[in-house]
């Protein structure tokens, strides 16, 4: 008799054993792997013992609540199988089978946790959910970076040396003759600790301490996943800290008073205003150019010693560099909504991802009402996190994968075609518009600077090799770019503005960690923009109305950026779908849900230390996030009651709706 059959004749209270038995196996992969997990980010939780039992102790109850949920289908069959049913071959079968899935989902899980956390330093969260959901190049882009045949086998062979010892325990309960009462008996019991874990537990100890690391590791991969699908909007008002909307809009008006701005309303909720910009309008064409994860810690010029950027690095000279400016979140989207509409980053999804029909007040409207041509290129495919679709509804030309000529591919791998190819169609196109005697106004997306970090091999490192070897070439196809471009006859009218649309790692210490938003913003135009360095604290939410000062634009808009060059705020707005951050030379104020507030000392050696709140600076970054959330939801509104009326061109008359809507009710302190 085996040791396993003398453990279960001696222990064996029912049929739902084996049940138990695979979900102390499930329990025991989940710890090792929050074990590796805590090893792996050591240095950067300073734990003491305490620390680490709170993490193990509240990850148990995560992943006890996960278990009962996992198991439930062979929960069902073990509870309502017949006896004549259970104790057949074919149950057997079932059996084993049921508990080799399991455990080879489970292990597969943890093998695709583990290269989750390698790339972003958190469990499972709103960028797996996006990941989920475009399947075709998340796969395409897991084939190119990872060794998919080797792991699926290694998987394979583990979870059998797992499975196939300990199956007599998983098929010993059928000998059982337990009465259908006390087979059903256990379910309730088994779905009871998951909703007593949904609706209590799991909300008190998702966040426990001080340290975000530790918080990552505490908790439950697949729970957080279930989590993050339901998390994708967030309703300011329901979630955070609120004032009085008279306050708000109060000192929202002041914050965005200059000297060249009037409001256009009496209503003290329309923040709509006429920016005079003296001088006379240039007509000069603008290329952005949205770097994809280009950190300004790899730039020379902004201290890398590394020499991976050595043609942004000469750019520097030659351009206006803002030198203290931030992303305002983590995600490609949440750079271009901050750029397109010049708001904070609300909390859900960026409004970009957002599956609304609304028209918002865009930069491109200021182009479009010039004559401008606008165009968004990009070099994979554009119905990716819904660029078509926005776009499209900003009135812009889309230009994606599908748009390259065959002879103009090179080179390309899962998320699209390489740099040189994008900027070759850009320089393409620009040309096209000049032929017709149209300016134009193009956002560029690169894609070559993202995992698998593949590209041409036309550097001395590489291609796959390394993400700084992705970083050079970027570097490389960018300074061919405006090469080429000096060339071309609508140079010198034409002002290039490179930017990235995030840094490559956002995980830190604290929830939101300042020095993973600071990025690069280059103008470049030499005859039109004289080189310098603007040192004010800034981030993207002010590219669009300093650039349309730069042109001297006259133009109505509710943005919440400012022109820099004329009247610098001095701060920054940075955040991740949850958190909402305020940043100022030397202090961040954070807001989170369940009306959570925090704030922390911003120091030189980028650690930030919790400080007490100073309500001021509170009440400002309460004032930006919850307007901005407000009037959002009011161009919803409009633009649905608009899409219920008859007979009206909705356009135009969704903004004018907007601008004159009643006002807004007071929400809860």
């Amino acid at each position: 008799m085996s040791i396993a059959q003398r453990i279960l004749d001696r222990f064996r209270v029912s049929r739902h054993t084996g049940l138990y038995f695979t979900g102390l196996v499930i329990l025991s992969i989940w710890t090792l792997l929050r074990i590796g997990l805590l090893v792996r980010c050591w240095s950067q939780t300073e734990a003491a013992p305490a620390d680490l039992a709170k993490v193990f102790l509240s990850g148990l109850a995560l992943d006890l609540a996960a278990v009962p949920v996992l198991l439930l289908p062979t929960a069902i069959w073990v509870a309502a199988a017949p006896a004549r049913w259970f104790q057949s071959r074919a149950s057997r079968w079932i059996l084993v089978g049921e508990y080799f899935l399991v455990v080879y989902g489970v292990l597969f899980g943890v093998v695709a946790e583990w290269l989750f956390w390698d790339e972003f330093e958190h469990r499972f969260n709103f960028i797996a959910v996006d990941y989920i959901v475009y399947t075709q190049e998340v796969l395409t882009n897991i084939g190119e970076s990872y060794p998919v045949v080797p792991l699926l086998c290694g998987l394979f062979v583990l979870a059998s040396a797992i499975v196939w010892p300990t199956r007599h325990i998983v098929l010993a309960v059928q000998a059982k003759p337990d009465s259908w009462h006390d087979r059903l008996a256990h379910l309730p019991a088994w779905l009871g600790y998951t909703a007593l874990v949904a609706l209590w537990i799991g909300p008190a100890i998702t966040d426990m301490s001080r340290n975000s690391y530790l918080n990552e590791v505490a908790k439950n991969g697949p729970l957080s996943l279930v989590e993050a699908f339901y998390d994708s909007t967030l309703d300011y008002e329901a979630f955070y800290a609120t004032r009085d909307p008279d306050d708000v809009f109060g000192r929202m008006h002041d914050e965005l008073t200059t000297t060249n701005a009037k409001f256009t309303s009496d209503d003290p909720f329309n923040l709509e205003r006429l920016v005079t910009n003296a001088g006379r309008e240039r007509q000069a064409n603008v290329v952005i150019v949205l770097v994809e994860s280009l950190s300004a810690e790899y730039l020379g010029s902004f201290g890398n010693t590394r020499g991976i950027t050595p043609h942004l690095d000469k750019l520097a000279d030659e351009s206006l560099v803002f030198t203290n400016f931030y992303a305002t979140g983590t995600r490609t989207v949440r750079g271009m909504e901050a750029i397109c509409l010049s708001i904070p980053p609300t909390p859900g999804c960026a409004v970009i991802k957002r599956p609304s029909k609304t028209r918002f007040p865009a930069l491109f409207d200021m182009f479009q009402q010039r004559g401008y041509d606008t165009t968004f290129l990009m070099g994979g495919n554009a119905y990716f996190d819904n660029h078509r679709g926005f776009f499209e509804k900003q009135g812009c030309r889309v230009l994606d994968r599908s748009s390259f000529r065959p002879d103009e591919i090179h080179f390309a791998n899962a998320w699209g075609v390489c740099d040189e190819d994008l900027f070759g169609m850009t320089l393409r196109e620009a040309d096209e518009q000049h032929r017709q005697n149209r300016p134009f106004c193009f956002l560029t997306l690169t894609c070559s600077n993202h995992r698998p970090y593949t590209y041409p091999q036309v550097i001395d490192t590489p291609s796959g090799a390394s993400r700084e070897g992705a970083v050079k070439y970027t570097d490389h196809a960018i300074g061919e770019m405006l090469r080429k471009a000096k060339e071309k006859p609508w140079f010198d009218n034409t002002i290039f503005v490179i930017v990235a649309d995030h840094c490559a790692s956002s995980a830190g210490k604290t929830p939101v960690p300042a020095h993973r938003y600071h990025i690069p913003m280059f103008v470049y135009a030499p005859k039109l923009v004289r080189p310098g360095k603007f040192d004010g604290l800034c981030s993207q939410i002010d590219v669009g109305p300093t650039l349309l000062g730069l042109l001297n634009f006259t133009y109505r808009s509710q943005f919440f950026g400012s022109d820099v060059l004329q009247r610098s705020p001095n701060r920054a707005f940075i955040g991740t779908y949850q958190r909402l951050g305020m940043l100022l030379p030397e202090h961040l104020t954070v807001l989170d849900v369940k009306r959570k507030n925090a704030a922390y000392m911003v120091a030189s050696d980028e650690v930030q230390p919790p400080e007490e709140i100073d309500e001021q600076r509170l009440a400002r970054a309460i004032a930006y996030y919850q307007s901005a959330s407000q009037l959002l939801k009011r161009a919803e509104q409009a633009a649905e009651h608009e899409r219920t009326s008859s007979g009206e061109q909705r356009t135009v008359a969704v903004q004018k709706h907007v601008a004159n809507a009643p006002a807004i009710a007071r929400a809860p302190r």
